[in-house]
This record gives structure tokens, C-alpha cells and sequence, in this order.
């Protein structure tokens, strides 16, 4: 059953999938859990941070993901700007949902900060693949 299930995954390639899909629900598990945050916005603060990274992370793992399962020997921009546009999403619902839990709270500098992390994963993505992958 296991060898069967490892076929299943690598013939289909969402065993690279694997670390993005981890990594999303252990957003999901933080994002959602009962954390004291203060409520008043703070534009630079630890909790801003950790979004900064938490998103880059996010969309590198998702670029990566695709990199991997479909081979690319150049970036393929359109799947880039997909996986921005999946990880913004992602943050932007995980802000509603957290308006609505009675321990958490909705704030905009948390999806300001996601989106930035975001574009600074994309920033970083573009800066090392044209300096490491992709030369010619």
C-alpha cells in the first residue's frame, strides 16, 4: 500500500507539493490558535514580522513546488503570479476567519504585512533564480 501510494504521488508530483501544503496548515494551526496578540495595530513589531516571513516562506514553497514538479529549466511567470495570488488568498481569508473567532481578531496591518511578505518572497525568488538557476 505505501509503495502504491508513493507511486500515485510521484507519478502525479504532488509529493512536491508536500512542504507547501505543511507549511500552510501550520499558518492555519498559529493563525487560528488562541495566541494573545495585541489588538492595537503595530506597523512593526514581531507579530508583523513573523507575517513577513510566514508569507514569503508560503509562496517560495508554492514556486518551488511547481518548479520541481514541472521541471523548469526557465521561470514561468504566469505560474509565479498564480502562487502570489494563492498565497495572498490564503492570507487575506485567514484574516476574515480570524475576525470571527471570539480569541482572535480581523486586522489590516496583518494583510498589509502578508502581502509584503509575499512580493519579498517573489523579490527574493526573482533576485536568486536569475543569479543561480537560470544562467546561461
Amino acid at each position: 500500500m505505501l509503495l502504491l501510494t508513493k507511486r500515485v504521488l510521484e507519478r502525479n508530483r504532488i509529493y512536491y507539493f508536500l512542504p507547501a501544503l505543511i507549511w500552510t496548515m501550520i499558518i492555519f494551526y498559529l493563525s487560528t490558535g488562541n495566541v494573545s496578540v495585541p489588538t492595537k495595530m503595530q506597523w512593526l513589531s514581531v507579530d508583523k514580522i513573523g507575517h513577513l516571513t510566514f508569507y514569503a516562506l508560503e509562496v517560495l514553497l508554492l514556486i518551488g513546488g511547481f518548479a520541481k514538479a514541472r521541471q523548469w529549466q526557465t521561470t514561468n511567470w504566469t505560474i509565479i503570479m498564480f502562487c502570489a495570488i494563492v498565497a495572498m488568498s490564503y492570507g487575506t481569508a485567514l484574516e476574515f476567519v480570524q475576525g470571527r473567532l471570539p480569541h482572535r481578531s480581523f486586522d489590516y496591518a496583518d494583510m498589509v504585512a502578508n502581502f509584503v511578505g509575499v512580493c519579498l518572497g517573489l523579490l527574493f525568488y526573482y533576485v536568486m533564480a536569475a543569479r543561480f538557476f537560470f544562467k546561461k
